[in-house]
């Protein structure tokens, strides 16, 4: 995947600072970085690091189907949970997004579907 790839951004000199700019890569820019962030694979692995990582939860349970109630993942957890894979992938999920969620497949349908 990573083969055709050879610099993400270039710098620019200016008179105060050194910026980076984007720049073509295979067909596609730095700026369509989210296309990575949104393979399944991705998100699901995340979600699941996530996941493990929150206080109470039993971590060998913890897989691409559970459900948060059988791994022991709280309201509060989840919340926690919800936070950090939003600064991760730059998303917002609102209320609507979470209600329904109940598990580990639910989150990454959720998440998935902000990148559309």
């Amino acid at each position: 995947m990573w083969s055709g790839l050879k610099f993400l951004s270039r710098p620019i000199q200016s008179n105060l600072r050194c910026m980076w700019q984007p720049v073509s890569v295979s067909n596609w820019t730095i700026n369509n970085y989210r296309y990575f962030a949104s393979s399944l694979a991705t998100i699901e692995s995340a979600v699941i690091e996530q996941i493990k990582n929150a206080e109470g939860v039993e971590r060998e349970k913890v897989t691409n189907k559970s459900l948060f109630d059988e791994i022991g993942l709280d309201s509060l957890a989840e919340i926690e949970v919800f936070t950090n894979l939003e600064e991760k992938f730059k998303i917002t999920l609102t209320g609507e997004d979470t209600d329904e969620v109940r598990g580990v497949a639910d989150l990454v349908k959720v998440i998935l579907n902000k990148f559309k």
